[in-house]
């Protein structure tokens, strides 16, 4: 069990900056392109464009790497310069990475070509149907009228390359989808894409991705899902063993994330967030990457796939028949499992924040989706951003301070001066908590009160002497407040071991100054 909750964190979108002269190489690299061709039957392209700026240079179909690595450098197809030149440091484009569950490129690995192709195609339709949210939704920053304005870009260049095995040998589904990172505004200007949707929003991104997938897999091959744990979930029926068989390369970033989990606890004394836990797991999967695979001659991939699945003792055609074929009834989204999803988006983000940005929401949305829903990928990407707006504007409270206006964009209706990221909402219900808290504390912080004496402090110094005093005296409510690394964890536990009392504290935290602790 706890193998698989780990999967289904490790499986998802992910966005890598693409940096320095050599940024393209990677996906264009002759090597690359023969081993490609040993992992597919049908022998297609190393790429494929994407994109409305992709399809204005004429751009369409297979990738020609010479093109693609230009515009990574910065020039046109036509050898002209996008804008300024790039230096070093200077971000080039942006690599989404899709990466399909395991039973689903299982599917593509034993399956017949039938089931294969439709589980290729399931993987790109629900990719284009992210990359079209992405491209709708892109913004760069551009001085007009001495005002830095948040301005829609002209559309997007995007090189798809779709790979087939991990680097350990096992079958999996990902695409490299790479976003150039200059981009045109109305006025014909070139400019940098502001990559703040693309990196921030990686778990929207994700979501989006595994919602359409499972829509677009269920109405091809009539899979059954298994309950989807964070927006993400194995195809029903398909044995743990077998899926645990084929994921050599998981169990070597399990094995390096649980090390790095281990020292974490160790060295901070808790449990990491979600936001630290996936830091840990990119750095886990970075750190335990081998080298690229290279094979001298033909492999043959899929038999050997088939043998060891055969050898934990499950027969390959029989696993892939029991997870087809088996397609629910629903497929719609009705009124009522729309109030249903937006409860579940709702209770899901109010446990975890007091505010949240319109993208976040849509992320809690569409992880919410039944994976009994089969609707075209646009039409449910387009369905969970209606949905959105309308529980924005009936059920949130717009945090944005008054008097935001100006120019507005076409893509959301927002001011041309906001970000993505400036953008807030929360629900009454919060804000009357907040509230009721600032009350209670303002009664208790105006009570007399005063400082303990401690004995046997002398392993604490001055500072968290007079903090321990403070939280042992007699005020009601006590607030400790302490710059990072000055010893608050260290504070904790000699104060509790010195007053031999189950006290507690508040610890306010303040944005990259204070460490929070229990």
């Amino acid at each position: 069990a706890d193998r698989r909750v780990q999967r289904h964190l490790l499986v998802t979108v992910r966005a890598t900056s693409l940096t320095g002269d050599h940024a393209g190489a990677y996906y264009v690299d002759p090597d690359r392109h023969a081993l490609a061709k040993y992992y597919l039957d049908a022998g297609e392209p190393p790429g494929l464009w994407l994109g409305k700026q992709a399809d204005k240079w004429g751009l369409v179909g297979e990738v020609d790497p010479d093109v693609f690595l230009s515009l990574i450098e910065g020039t046109d197809p036509s050898g002209g310069r996008l804008g300024r030149r790039y230096n070093d440091e200077s971000v080039r484009g942006y690599d989404l990475t899709f990466s399909a569950p395991k039973s689903v490129s299982m599917l593509w690995a034993l399956g017949d070509e039938r089931v294969a192709g439709e589980s290729l195609a399931a993987h790109d339709v629900a990719v284009r149907a992210v990359l079209d949210f992405v491209e709708r939704h892109t913004t760069t920053r551009a001085t007009i009228n001495g005002a830095v304005q948040n301005v829609d870009a002209d559309g997007l260049a995007i090189a798809v390359f779709r790979q087939h095995t991990s680097r350990m040998l096992d079958p999996q589904l990902h695409s490299h989808a790479v976003v150039s990172a200059k981009v045109c505004i109305p006025d014909g200007r070139w400019l940098a894409l502001d990559g703040r949707l693309i990196k921030v929003d990686q778990r929207t991104l994700s979501a989006l991705y595994h919602a359409t997938l499972r829509s677009e897999l269920t109405e091809r091959l009539g899979v059954r899902w298994q309950t989807p744990k964070d927006g993400i979930a194995e195809i029903e029926g398909v044995p743990d063993e077998v899926l645990d068989e084929l994921s050599r390369r998981t169990r070597q970033v399990e094995a390096r994330l649980e090390r790095k989990l281990d020292r974490f606890r160790d060295t901070f004394d808790r449990e990491p967030t979600p936001q630290e836990r996936w830091r840990l797991e990119r750095e886990a999967v970075l750190d335990s990457r081998p080298a690229k695979p290279h094979v001298e001659e033909h492999v043959d991939l899929r038999g050997e796939w088939a043998e060891r699945v055969e050898g934990v003792g499950f027969d390959p055609r029989g696993v892939v028949d029991a997870a087809i074929g088996g397609l629910p009834a629903a497929g719609r989204l009705t009124a009522e499992a729309q109030v249903a999803m937006v409860d579940q988006a709702l209770a899901a983000l109010t446990s975890e924040q007091s505010t949240w940005r319109p993208n976040e929401l849509l992320r809690e949305l569409a992880r919410a989706v039944s994976p009994t829903v089969h609707l075209p990928p646009s039409e449910l990407v387009a369905t969970l951003e209606r949905l959105t707006e309308q529980v924005l504007e009936e059920r949130c409270v717009d945090l944005t301070p008054e008097g935001a206006g100006g120019p507005v964009r076409e893509s959301d209706g927002r001011p041309a001066s906001e970000s993505i990221l400036d953008r807030r909402y929360t629900t009454q219900a919060i804000l009357e908590e907040e509230l009721a808290i600032a009350d209670w504390a303002d009664e208790r912080w105006s009570q007399p009160a005063s400082p303990a004496r401690l004995a046997g402090a002398d392993r604490l110094n001055a500072a968290q002497e007079h903090a321990a005093a403070l939280v042992a005296g007699t005020s009601p409510l006590v607030v400790v407040v302490g710059p990072a690394g000055t010893g608050n964890t260290s504070f904790s536990a000699g104060f509790l071991s010195l007053s031999g009392l189950s006290a507690g504290f508040l610890s306010l935290r303040q944005p990259d100054t204070v460490q929070a602790d229990p």
